[in-house]
């Protein structure tokens, strides 16, 4: 096997493990092919891998300890690219970034030209992808939004037609179940360089969840403690009374918005 041979081996072979990792809408697949002939702008010319599902493709290219990807560039529009090294260039992370930061990029591209009835369209049409798939029992629904009975609580989320962004909005959930959101939502390991919050924060389960996820803002709007984390599409805020507690039965408030993907993945993983 030539150096060249195995170099597109390894990125194929991370490609699929992406992909086993990206949530799929209903009736589409992610798949990995090698796509050998394409360098990406500013990197070092290594052969790199595809992922797609049929309508979106993401670049993925494999190195020493180090991962890299990107979107497909195209004519007028450069690719959009994330590297990551050490544990964050694990295909499970690399998954979540492109889920977090990437995918959402594509769909805001492929909705540019929409009308605003054709965006309500694509909105209900992705509120059915968020319904084919739920963990859950459907408590309610409409044309764009839906209510899940998750476990002990509601779970109201929905696509808005202006943006075709998703949300996930519930008034009580434990912090397991949270963290579970938050460990997808939230930058992969090594990508932050944020402190924790330190014993400022009141409520104590909130300063459970800002010690475990560094980079949230806090405020303490009456009796409450307010945590807000903001990268790119992806908007996290968790509200919680300073009067309870911080063990895994302290429940809180989320409040949860991205791209459909983000979405169809934090529900999933509420299973």
């Amino acid at each position: 096997m030539t150096l060249t041979t195995a170099a597109i081996a390894s990125s194929l072979h991370l490609a699929r493990a992406v992909a086993a990792h990206l949530p799929s809408r209903p009736g589409r697949t992610w798949t990995a092919r090698p796509e050998e002939h394409i360098v990406l702008a500013g990197l070092p010319a290594v052969p790199t891998a595809s992922v797609s599902d049929g309508h979106r493709e993401l670049l993925v290219a494999a190195g020493v300890g180090r991962a890299v990807l990107a979107t497909m560039p195209r004519r007028g529009r450069g690719a959009e690219v994330l590297a990551r090294s050490g544990r964050a260039a694990q295909p499970e992370f690399l998954a979540n970034d492109a889920v977090r930061q990437l995918l959402p990029r594509l769909d805001d591209q492929a909705a540019e030209r929409l009308s605003p009835a054709e965006r309500q369209a694509a909105a209900e049409a992705l509120t059915r992808d968020l319904r084919a798939v739920p963990p859950g029992r459907i408590v309610a629904q409409g044309t764009s939004h839906l209510a899940l009975q998750i476990a002990e609580t509601v779970v109201m989320t929905g696509v808005d037609p202006a943006s075709l962004r998703a949300g996930l909005v519930t008034n009580q959930m434990r912090l397991p179940f949270v963290e579970r959101v938050l460990r997808l939502a939230l930058a992969s390991p090594g990508a932050t360089t944020h402190r924790p919050l330190g014993d400022d924060i009141r409520a104590r389960a909130a300063r459970r969840l800002a010690s475990a996820f560094p980079g949230a803002t806090a405020s303490h709007p009456g009796r409450t403690s307010v945590l807000l984390w903001e990268n790119g599409p992806v908007r996290c805020e968790v509200r919680a009374d300073e009067t309870g507690s911080g063990s895994d039965a302290a429940a809180v408030e989320l409040a949860l918005f991205g791209g459909v993907d983000l979405i169809l993945a934090a529900l999933d993983r509420l299973r």
